[in-house]
C-alpha cells in the first residue's frame, strides 16, 4: 500500500474517532435528569398524571433529553412544609405541593385557598387563580427561587366527622379535628374545636383510635386513603378549593437549553385545561363511588351558620394570617379582594 493511500486511510479514522468521541461528549451534555418531589403517594389523580403521562410525555417531545426521576412522600427525607425551601435550594428541580401545607413557611402563598373567602368551585377560582400569581405573588415566588408550571384543583374542602354534624358554633367543643395548615387551625379554633396535626401516613389510624374526630380534606383524598371506612359523615361545607401547584426551581429552568424550555412551555400550556380541570372531574366519580363502597352521608351546612362563620372570619381567620404574613399582608389581601371585585364575586365585607 502507498503511503498516499495510508496517510488518506489514516486520516479518516482520525475523523471517524472524532466524530464518535464528540458525538457521544455532545449526547451526555444533553441528557439531563432532574428530580421531582410529590406530596402523594401514588394515589392521587396528578401522581398518576405525573408518572403515566406527563413524563413520559416530556421525554419524548425533548428527544429523551429530558430525564424525571419521580419520588412519592415517603421516599425523600424531608416534611411537606419544607417544600418550599427544598425547590428553593434545588434539591428538587420540581415538586408537586398543596400550597395551604406551605403556610407555614410562606403564609403569603396560601392567599389563593383562604377558608370561607376565596371560591370553592374549581371553575371559579380557574377564574381569578392566574392574576393572583402572576401580579400579586409574582414576587413571592421569586423569592423562594421557582415558578408554577401546572396546577390542579383538588376540589371544594369539607368538614368530615365521626358520629355528630357541625350544626352551631358549639358543635365541635371538645372535638379535636385534624387540620393541614394554620387558616384552617383558626377556622376550627372558631367553631370552638380543637386543630391537631397528624403526619399523612397516621391520619388512618388516629382516626381509628379516637386521635382526631374529624378532618378537613377534600373528596378525593378521603375516598383514596379509604378514612370514609372511618368516618362516615361528609359536611358540605365548601370552606375552599386547594390549589396544588408544581413548581420549577429557576436554576434549573434557566439552565435548560433554551428550544427544550420553548418545548416544554409549549407542552405545559397546551395541558393546563386539562390538569387544572382533571382532579376536580376525579372528585365527582369518587363521591359517587364513595356512598356504595363505604356507606358515606352527605348534609350541608345551614345557610345561617355559614353567614355567620364569613362574619366572624376577618377576626377568627383572615386577620391572624395578614399578622404572621408580616410587612405586605394586609396589602395582598386588599389585592386579592379587588381581583375577586373586578371578577365580579362577592367579597365579604371585613373591618
Amino acid at each position: 500500500m502507498s503511503n498516499s493511500w495510508s496517510k488518506k486511510i489514516l486520516f479518516l479514522i482520525v475523523i471517524v474517532l472524532f466524530v464518535t468521541l464528540t458525538t457521544s461528549s455532545y449526547s451526555k451534555e444533553e441528557e439531563i435528569h432532574w428530580t421531582m418531589f410529590t406530596e402523594g403517594t401514588g394515589l392521587m389523580w396528578a401522581d398518576k398524571q405525573w408518572k403515566e403521562i406527563i413524563i413520559p410525555d416530556i421525554e419524548r417531545i425533548t428527544g429523551g433529553r429530558l430525564k424525571i426521576d419521580l419520588l412519592y412522600y415517603g421516599e425523600y427525607p424531608y416534611k411537606l412544609p419544607d417544600f418550599l425551601r427544598v425547590i428553593s435550594e434545588g434539591t428538587a428541580d420540581l415538586v408537586l405541593i398543596a400550597l395551604p401545607t406551605l403556610s407555614g413557611t410562606e403564609p403569603r402563598a396560601t392567599i389563593v385557598n383562604m377558608p370561607m373567602f376565596m371560591p370553592s368551585y374549581p371553575g371559579d377560582l380557574q377564574k381569578v387563580y392566574h392574576k393572583i400569581m402572576d401580579t400579586v405573588l409574582i414576587d413571592v415566588f421569586i423569592k423562594w427561587n421557582c415558578h408554577e408550571v401546572l396546577t390542579t384543583w383538588m376540589g371544594a374542602q369539607h368538614f368530615y366527622f365521626k358520629d355528630f354534624w357541625l350544626e352551631d358554633f358549639n358543635s365541635l367543643k371538645g372535638k379535636k379535628i385534624r387540620t393541614f395548615s394554620p387558616e384552617l387551625d383558626d377556622l376550627v379554633r372558631l367553631l370552638n374545636g380543637t386543630p391537631v396535626r397528624i403526619d399523612v401516613s397516621e391520619v388512618y389510624t388516629a382516626l381509628q383510635a379516637g386521635v382526631a374526630d374529624g378532618f378537613i380534606t377534600g373528596v378525593s383524598n378521603g375516598h383514596n386513603q379509604k378514612y370514609f371506612e372511618v368516618v362516615k359523615n361528609m359536611q358540605a361545607t365548601f370552606i375552599s378549593d386547594v390549589a396544588q401547584a408544581v413548581l420549577v426551581n429557576n436554576d434549573s429552568w434557566n439552565s435548560l437549553p433554551v428550544n427544550i424550555q420553548d418545548i416544554l412551555q409549549e407542552y405545559f400550556d397546551s395541558k393546563r385545561e386539562w390538569y387544572e380541570m382533571g382532579q376536580t372531574l376525579q372528585n365527582g366519580l369518587d363521591l359517587l363511588d364513595s356512598f356504595p363502597k363505604f356507606g358515606l352521608k352527605v348534609q350541608p351546612i345551614s345557610e345561617k351558620l355559614r353567614e355567620e362563620i364569613i362574619e366572624k372570619s376577618y377576626e377568627g381567620i383572615w386577620k391572624p394570617w395578614i399578622k404572621r404574613c408580616g410587612e405586605g399582608g394586609k396589602e395582598i389581601f386588599e389585592d386579592v379582594s379587588e381581583i375577586l371585585k373586578n371578577e365580579g364575586f362577592e367579597v365579604p365585607v371585613y373591618e
